[in-house]
């Protein structure tokens, strides 16, 4: 049986970032937009399967702090799935890709 990796965008709200325009970014590069206005971003990792791509604006729209984004970026690797940032096209996968991703 061959299994569908899947593009699962998310976005993060915020008042210089708001949501709908992120949505409207990622909806045509992915099956499914989550929110975290009314998705719990841990829930979200767990339904991400091995290979899934998650399709982010930048990296920093995970979460609001450093800390988490760096948690949930090990969280996500952990699964063996990459974080990809739509504009720009940088992967977590890639090394030098991450570092630029990362502030």
């Amino acid at each position: 049986m061959t299994s569908i990796n899947k593009v699962r965008g998310w976005v993060r709200g915020s008042p210089r970032h708001p949501a709908r325009k992120q949505h409207a970014a990622l909806i045509d590069h992915c099956g499914a937009v989550y929110d975290a206005a009314k998705d719990d971003v841990h829930d979200y990792i767990k339904w991400l399967r091995e290979g899934d791509v998650v399709l982010v604006t930048t990296l920093a729209r995970l979460a609001s702090h450093r800390d988490e984004v760096q948690s949930l970026v090990k969280l996500i690797h952990l699964k063996k799935c990459v974080i990809l940032e739509a504009g720009s096209g940088r992967r977590s996968d890639r090394v030098e890709d991450l570092a630029d991703m990362a502030f």
